[in-house]
């Protein structure tokens, strides 16, 4: 596919084409197609090949295509398919210039042409000496061997850096400032630095077979993970993962989208907006002014990637500001500390999804010490354990006995139970614990805290007893009020102390 969208392919012998500018036509029309969609594409029959293609390159102005198969190559037209040149030849590049190219002849024999004369002069340095499998043309010429790749300045041809790596492929970014490096399981991407190279030149320094060791310098790897991603800074994004293997065709900018193609030439795009890459770009370099331009211009349906995009880069202020996902900003608003925008998403809420909300927003209000907007929280969600410790740190009876009363009503017997025995309200208690079928505890309870009650705990864990048909434990154990002797303590000492307890309760 050239940069116009222009796409040849052959089948046999039979060179088709087809335009994607023609299929975007379609999608700005109203049938959009959705990330992955098969895209109806037309195609017709340009003309033939002599030879059987095993790779088809286009020039960088699209005005040529090279077909290379069978030992040979044939340079033709791209609109009429006229034969241009051809010859001998295993493998093909284009400079960016489109006027000059090599050709690889055999393994260790490799030609550069101009206009399509073959250029005078030394060629390639060092070229020869090592077995070559392929070439991948660009910013620099580069060529493919076994455990290494090399690469030569198109114009001198001195060797700019020879480096050991298995590699499969080369991709030269559009600026011809980056270039990719693609391996078995992996790719590297490397920023190429001309004014480096000439610096060595400048100084005179002898260039050997292994080139400028400054004129690259590796800034990531990126495993395979049968995913599309495009790469800003030094960190890649993943626009989809994949179910079946997809070749990359290339980006049109125009059309926002990246185009694949799987192996039986089914055409597939990707929407990759621009100006999200140019925003992404802006911010990574530390650039507000334009990325504070650029902002307005972004998709609709972009924005929450782009926040998502700032919050990794704790720029956390302005993620909130263009994000449209209400999940997304409460997050945010609490990590900000934010709270009264938080509150305000929690209340739009429907009362079924609010829940883990009000939860998350009474933490982080405790925390931050507001305590009135923490109780409101706790409430909603339906906190009582937590609201319980905040009503019993600030004191507040009248809230605590309303919770006892809301915990019992909804079955938190456990819940009541210590927020009544925290107000001191031990006959409550006992009441609680009979009211759950807990007659036994509620008499050991009654003794200790309530000897008042003790007599109608005994009595319901007596009946207990008698219901379940066993009378003689039931007979056994002592009412104080009728056996008052067995009782060591002194059970009339014991309820006195107990009713002043008692009246103290009441007065607090």
């Amino acid at each position: 596919m050239d940069p116009s969208g222009k796409l040849i392919y052959t089948r046999n012998h039979d060179v088709l084409s087809g335009n994607l500018q023609l299929v975007h036509g379609d999608d700005s029309a109203g049938g959009a197609y959705t990330d992955g969609t098969r895209i109806p594409l037309s195609v017709k029959e340009i003309g033939s090949t002599e030879i059987f293609a095993q790779s088809l390159i286009h020039s960088p102005n699209g005005r040529f295509v090279t077909v290379v198969g069978d030992g040979e190559h044939i340079t033709y037209t791209a609109l009429a398919w006229r034969n241009k040149a051809f010859g001998n030849g295993i493998s093909f590049a284009w400079a960016p210039d489109s006027n000059t190219y090599a050709v690889l002849e055999n393994k260790v024999k490799l030609k550069v042409y101009k206009n399509f004369r073959e250029r005078p002069g030394a060629g390639m340095k060092g070229a020869g000496s090592w077995g070559i499998d392929g070439l991948h043309g660009g910013t620099l010429l580069g060529a493919l061997g076994a455990g290494f790749v090399v690469f030569w300045d198109w114009e001198s041809g001195e060797i700019v850096r020879r480096i050991d790596v298995d590699a499969k492929n080369v991709f030269w970014s559009g600026t011809g400032s980056l270039v990719a490096i693609a391996a078995e399981d992996s790719f590297y991407i490397l920023r190429f630095d001309r004014d480096a190279y000439n610096a060595k030149l400048a100084e005179g320094a002898e260039i050997t077979d292994e080139g400028v060791e400054e004129a690259f310098e590796v800034i990531a790897d990126v495993s395979e993970g049968n995913r599309l991603c495009y790469f800003v800074g030094n960190e890649s994004y993943t626009i989809s993962p994949f179910d079946t293997p997809l070749f990359l065709l290339g980006y049109m900018p125009a059309h926002n989208r990246v185009y694949l193609v799987d192996k039986d030439m089914h055409i597939h795009g990707y929407a990759l907006s621009l100006s999200v890459v140019e925003y992404q770009t802006a911010v990574l370099r530390g650039d507000t002014e334009a990325a504070a331009e650029i902002l307005p211009t972004l998709p609709k349906d972009q924005l929450n990637k782009v926040a998502r995009f700032l919050e990794s880069k704790d720029l956390k202020e302005l993620a909130i500001q263009v994000t449209t996902d209400a999940d997304h900003k409460f997050d945010l608003a609490l990590q900000l500390d934010d709270l009264d925008t938080a509150l305000d998403i929690a209340r739009g809420v429907p009362e079924l999804e609010a829940e883990l909300k009000w939860k998350a927003l009474g933490d982080r209000a405790l925390a931050v010490w507001r305590f009135d907007l923490a109780r409101e929280c706790f409430d909603k969600a339906g906190d009582l354990s937590a609201l319980m410790l905040l009503l019993t740190a600030t004191g507040d009876h009248v809230g605590l006995q309303a919770l006892a009363e809301k915990a019992e009503e909804k079955g938190q017997n456990n819940l009541a139970f210590a927020t009544r025995f925290q107000l001191g309200d031990a006959n409550s208690c006992v009441d609680l614990l009979v009211k759950t079928q807990r007659a036994p505890e509620a008499a050991l309870f009654a003794r200790t805290y309530a000897p008042s009650q003790a007599s109608k705990a005994v009595a319901a864990w007596k009946s207990e007893l008698t219901s379940k048909r066993r009378p003689k434990i039931a007979a056994s154990v002592a009412d104080p009020s009728t056996n008052p002797e067995l009782f060591e303590e002194g059970w009339e000492d014991v309820l006195a102390a107990g009713a002043f307890s008692s009246l103290l309760f009441n007065l607090g």
